[in-house]
This record gives structure tokens, sequence and C-alpha cells, in this order.
């Protein structure tokens, strides 16, 4: 036995090669799906917690 993880990304019910997946119900574009797309916004956004409201 191989003392490490191996990852396979070969198609099936747990495929986790994300960009071979087909999605229809998400919105367009999202990265990393939509190629042509702009660069996103990556900063940090503090969102307030429910006692805060």
């Amino acid at each position: 036995m191989r003392a490490d993880w191996i990852m396979a990304l070969t198609p099936g019910g747990v495929d986790q090669d994300l960009e071979r997946l087909d999605f229809k119900r998400i919105n367009r574009p999202m990265f990393p799906f939509d190629k042509d797309m702009k660069a996103p916004d990556l900063k940090t956004k503090l969102v307030p917690s429910s006692d805060e409201l």
C-alpha cells in the first residue's frame, strides 16, 4: 500500500473535476467555469453576526 493519498480525477458519481461537470442552475458568470469573465473581487467582506442585526 502506498503511504500517501492519490487523487484520480475520473468521471462518476463523485467526480472532483468541477470544470467537467454540467452545471445548469447556477448564476452566470461564475468563476472558474466561465473563462471569459472579468477577474472576480476576492476582497474580504465582513458580515454582521445575527445578534448584531
